[in-house]
């Protein structure tokens, strides 16, 4: 029981084995136990080759993470060039589109008055006729002096004060464009 409290308490000396402890033979200070790995701290000198290998192994992706944000900022640069320029593009191609179409518009209003001259016999059916006329060559030159939002914006105020006659005209426009069409 005394060998007990002493192995208990840890009152052995270095030197001495407490009964029943295996005893391991002490390695001669000049040989080590490898497993594979080596102890960096045990010679002098490589632990701060290793802080400087580290070291530079940091600066080394710090760099090349600079030189990939600098590679997608300029990829990002360019996609915002390109959207820009199809920007550009597609809002040239629909100002085109609605001058062209302006254009058609007023050809088709001359044609109208053209051919509403041509059948025109005189008398009052005539005067009518090219009252009509004039109003299609009016309709005309209006269309090529202005630009489609200035021509909403009046059609716009037009029905608002006068919403029986927008409706009319609408009637009208649309029968003589089926009439062109046709």
């Amino acid at each position: 029981m005394e060998e007990r409290s002493r192995m208990e308490r840890g009152d052995y000396p270095s030197t001495e084995t407490p009964p029943g402890a295996e005893q391991v033979p002490a390695d001669p200070p000049d040989q080590r136990h490898t497993t594979g790995h080596t102890d960096q701290s045990a010679q002098p000198g490589q632990a701060g080759a290793s802080s400087e290998s580290v070291r530079g192994m940091g600066d080394e992706a710090q760099q090349q993470a600079s030189t990939m944000a600098d590679r997608a900022g300029e990829a990002a640069q360019d996609a915002q060039h390109r959207v820009s320029e199809a920007v550009d593009e597609a809002s040239s191609k629909a100002q085109e589109m609605e001058a062209t179409g302006r254009e058609k518009a007023a050809e088709g209003a001359e044609r109208a008055a053209s051919m509403l001259r041509e059948r025109s016999d005189g008398g009052a059916v005539g005067a009518a006729t090219d009252r009509a006329a004039e109003g299609m060559e009016k309709t005309a030159r209006y269309l090529r002096e202005h630009d489609t939002s200035d021509l909403l914006g009046e059609i716009e105020d037009y029905v608002r004060q006068h919403p029986v006659q927008g409706i009319a005209g609408a009637v009208a426009a649309g029968f003589v464009v089926g009439r062109i069409l046709k």
